[in-house]
């Protein structure tokens, strides 16, 4: 922060206010401000239940049905004791299923990291500013 900007930030009379208390600190003692950062990791643990939950299942005969002939005839043309046929339907099912889910959020944790001048976020694995 420059001589300049220190004049402004005092200039204002809200933050000249807040020094009127303390003799020690004018505006004519030219102040010294600074910023700090402070890098830190959060993180919250969230759990998910997910539940579905199934209705009642209805169905419906969409036309009709088909129906083919299996029977495997001799040379004679007898079923030898047994008729064969396969009967083919489509069919609309119904199945309304209701999801939801539930959360817990846990305690937020933070790990602090280093203290800085300057505000530079940096990849993991890497050393390039994000």
């Amino acid at each position: 922060m420059d001589e300049n900007m220190v004049e402004e930030y005092f200039d204002k009379k809200e933050k000249l206010e807040r020094f009127d208390k303390c003799d020690e600190c004018k505006k004519e003692h030219h102040a010294c401000t600074r910023v700090t950062y402070q890098y830190a990791e959060v993180s919250v643990p969230v759990k998910v239940k997910p539940i579905a939950k199934v209705g009642k299942i209805e169905t419906q005969c969409c036309g009709n049905p088909i129906i083919t002939d299996h029977v495997k005839k001799d040379e004679d043309c007898e079923c030898k004791g047994v008729c064969e046929l396969e009967i083919t339907q489509t069919i609309c099912v119904k199945i309304p299923i209701e999801y939801c889910a539930i959360t817990d959020i846990g305690e937020n944790k933070v790990k602090c990291g280093d203290v800085s001048n300057s505000c530079r976020c940096y990849k993991k694995d890497e050393d390039h500013i994000l």
